[in-house]
C-alpha cells in the first residue's frame, strides 16, 4: 500500500508515534479532546526530519471496540468493581487519576467510581491561566455534585483540592452541568431546564393559515422569540 505522507494511515498500535496519531491538524481544529501526541506529531520535527517522499506502510491492525462502554460516564470499559454513584455523597473527598482533557469541559477524573468525576474548566483563558494536571497525574478533589438521571453528561462533578488550580478556574459550584440531549423528546425540556439550574419559558412560534407556507408576510399570525430565550437556545447547543 502506497501513502501520501501529507494524509498518513495511523497504526493503531503501539509504535512509532507518527503511526500512533490518527487526526489530522485541520481535523483536531475542530476536537475538543486535546490529544497531546497528536500535537507532538504535528508540531515537533522527528529526529530524522520530515518524511517527504511517499512510502510503503504495513497493513494495520484492527482494536476491536467495546460496545457496551458509556464514554460519557467512565473512560473504561466497565463499570464492573467500583463505586457506585449513590454511594458517592456531597463533600466527600476522593483521589483519582486525570484520564482526559476536555477544552470546553474541563479534567475528568477516574475516582474509581462508575462515572468519572468532572473538574470544570472552560474557556482557552483559563486553561492558559491555570497550572493543569496532565493525563495520568493524580489528584484529589471534593464532590460538589451528583445526579445519576441520563440526561447528565457529567453526573459527577468536582472541585480540585489545590489551591492554586482551585483559584485559577471558576467555582465548581456555580457550573451549570453539561446534558446529553440525543434522546429527550421536546416535551422534557422544561423538566430538563429545571433540573440543570437553566430557565425556560413559553415560545411563540411562526403559525401559517392553514399549514401552507406563503410569502405574504400580513398572513403571518406571530414570531416573538425573546433575548432570554435565544440565550437558553445558545446554551443548550454549547453543551451538546
Amino acid at each position: 500500500m502506497v501513502v501520501d505522507p501529507e494524509n498518513p494511515v495511523p497504526n493503531p498500535e503501539l509504535g512509532p508515534l507518527e503511526r500512533r496519531v490518527s487526526i489530522t491538524f485541520e481535523e483536531g481544529l475542530a476536537l475538543e479532546t486535546i490529544d497531546r501526541e497528536a500535537m507532538q506529531y504535528w508540531f515537533t520535527e522527528p529526529p530524522q526530519g520530515w518524511q517527504t517522499e511517499k512510502r510503503k506502510l504495513r497493513k494495520a491492525h484492527g482494536v476491536p471496540v467495546d460496545e457496551s462502554s458509556d464514554e460519557f460516564r467512565h473512560t473504561g470499559s466497565d463499570g464492573s468493581g467500583r463505586k457506585a454513584l449513590g454511594d458517592v455523597r456531597r463533600g466527600d473527598i476522593l483521589q483519582g487519576t486525570v484520564v482526559e482533557q476536555l477544552l470546553h469541559h474541563g479534567l475528568r477524573v477516574d475516582v474509581g467510581c462508575v462515572a468519572d468525576a468532572l473538574i470544570p474548566m472552560r474557556g482557552i483563558e483559563t486553561w492558559k491561566a491555570a497550572a493543569v494536571p496532565e493525563v495520568g497525574d493524580r489528584v484529589e478533589v471534593r464532590v460538589v455534585a451528583t445526579n445519576d438521571d441520563p440526561l447528565f453528561r457529567f453526573p459527577l462533578v468536582a472541585a480540585p483540592m489545590d489551591e492554586g488550580l482551585a483559584g485559577a478556574i471558576p467555582s465548581a459550584e456555580e457550573y451549570r452541568p453539561s446534558l446529553d440531549l440525543r434522546d429527550v423528546p421536546i416535551s422534557r425540556y422544561e423538566e430538563v431546564a429545571r433540573l440543570s439550574g437553566r430557565e425556560y419559558g413559553s415560545q411563540k412560534v411562526l403559525v401559517m393559515p392553514d399549514n401552507q407556507v406563503t410569502n405574504r408576510v400580513s398572513e403571518k399570525e406571530e414570531f416573538v422569540i425573546s433575548d432570554e430565550e435565544i440565550q437558553l437556545f445558545d446554551s443548550i447547543m454549547d453543551d451538546l
